[in-house]
């Protein structure tokens, strides 16, 4: 869901990967035409289109109402990982119904693996205040949505701290120019902290590729055949030549999340 493009100030222009308002141009699905149709890539395109390997059904289309789609990962049976802004209205600001979401995990050409539909989408209080008062709260831009029933034939991701800086991290993820297969990036880094001015809280800067639709998927920790979230991209940041993507840290908010919808 793109929209338009808005500064950033010192840090440059900075566009969401997916639908609304965060700091960026979403990387949800393309509405709005762009003058460039991938935004997000970190100098050449790295992403490749993903052989299938077990751990990868847990990552699934997130079809959204109106024709949009972010990407999203499975972190328990009945729940699901993605950014907040997939899960915003562009135009009103008001929260998605549930019930039109749609995950379709494994989705491949048409296929995928599980469908299940929203039953609740978890959001934080403060993510939802900055869109009321039309301020970016990128470092807030994460959430859940529940599901109406639960997935059981497929293993859900588990969620992991940042490792070390000089760790190589991994993105698996739709976008407009490949939606009907996942694309994988191998051996992307997050940005040392004198390259990142953009660290915030749990936001954090990466040289991962990215395109629309992206926005919600994982940035994991690759190990022994698994993978592992450590977080969720959310937009690119350009100044200039320079192209940095975005992304929250999920383990901490999520586990909190998770707690209090228990409650």
């Amino acid at each position: 869901m793109g929209h338009g493009w808005r500064k950033t100030g010192k840090s440059g222009a900075a566009f969401v990967l997916g639908g609304l308002l965060s700091l960026v141009l979403g990387i949800g699905a393309a509405q709005a035409e762009q003058p460039n149709l991938m935004p997000g890539l970190v100098g050449a395109d790295d992403r490749k289109i993903a052989a299938l390997e077990p751990w990868m059904d847990a990552v699934g289309r997130l079809n959204l109402p109106g024709g949009g789609f972010c990407t999203a990962t499975l972190i328990a049976p009945d729940v699901v990982l993605t950014a907040a802004h997939c899960l915003i209205f562009a135009r009103t600001g008001k929260v998605m119904p549930a019930d039109r979401i749609h995950f379709l995990a494994g989705y491949r050409k048409g296929d995928y693996r599980a469908h299940r539909i929203g039953e609740q989408a978890q959001i934080p209080a403060t993510y939802l205040a900055g869109v009321a008062q039309r301020r970016s709260l990128a470092q807030h831009d994460i959430a859940l949505v529940h599901l109406a029933e639960p997935i059981t034939e497929i293993q859900p991701l588990s969620l992991a701290k940042l490792p070390p800086i000089e760790r190589a991290l991994s993105t698996l993820s739709y976008a407009r120019d490949r939606s009907e297969l996942p694309s994988i990036e191998r051996g992307c880094h997050r940005l040392a902290p004198k390259d990142d001015p953009t660290r915030s809280g749990s936001l954090f800067a990466t040289d991962c590729d990215v395109n629309f639709g992206a926005s919600g998927g994982p940035l994991l920790l690759e190990q022994a055949g698994e993978a592992k979230v450590l977080a969720v991209m959310i937009a690119y940041q350009r100044k200039g030549a320079r192209v940095r993507t975005l992304a929250v840290e999920a383990l901490d908010w999520a586990h909190q999340a998770l707690q209090n919808k228990a409650q």
